[in-house]
């Protein structure tokens, strides 16, 4: 009769390894399903290294003219003062873009001659490439935006957001964002 039990308790044993081992290839089978769609849903996204090699030659050309001419003054409350590229303080900041988004904005903008350009990321997720100014720098945000419109047509100057402390980080806060 011993050997009737221990062929059950057996048995027993080898079914809970059975669905075990059913359960944990669910689970690494989803997980797997899951992170291909994630892959394949961020590969349609538009890579910040595929513009710049899509707008390669077109690129170099349309910059020179924001190296070598100071933006016109624009009139707003600041009266006709130039900006100081070499003096502005610009925070590029990447808010859910692709990875190294920051860093290729911030190149964008030495190349056109701002020098106090610095990179990080941004805590929050955000939309698009928008420029966030603090109050008075008109002029200064759109000269800005006038040097990433050549790469990004989409870029807009909006107020600092007192409730999105980043966008308050420094005079000029520059977000890319999903």
């Amino acid at each position: 009769m011993d050997t009737y039990k221990d062929k059950d308790e057996l048995f027993g044993k080898l079914i809970i390894a059975v669905v075990v081992i059913v359960i944990v290839s669910a689970i690494v089978f989803f997980g797997y399903l899951g992170y291909r769609v994630k892959e394949s849903a961020s590969s349609d996204r538009t890579s910040i290294a595929t513009l710049g090699k899509d707008a390669g030659a077109t690129m170099s050309t349309s910059e020179t003219p924001v190296k070598t001419e100071p933006p016109a003054p624009a009139p707003t409350s600041q009266g006709d003062a130039s900006v100081q590229k070499d003096t502005l303080p610009i925070l590029v900041l990447n808010g859910g873009g692709p990875k190294g988004s920051a860093s290729a904005v911030a190149d964008i903008l030495k190349s056109g001659g701002f020098a106090k350009v610095t990179t990080g990321n941004s805590v929050g997720d955000y939309a698009g490439l928008v420029v966030y100014k603090a109050d008075g720098n008109d002029i200064a945000a759109e000269a800005v935006r006038k040097a990433l419109v050549t790469k990004y047509p989409s870029v807009s100057v909006q107020p600092a957001d007192k409730k999105k402390t980043e966008t308050t980080k420094s005079t000029i806060v520059v977000i890319f964002g999903k």
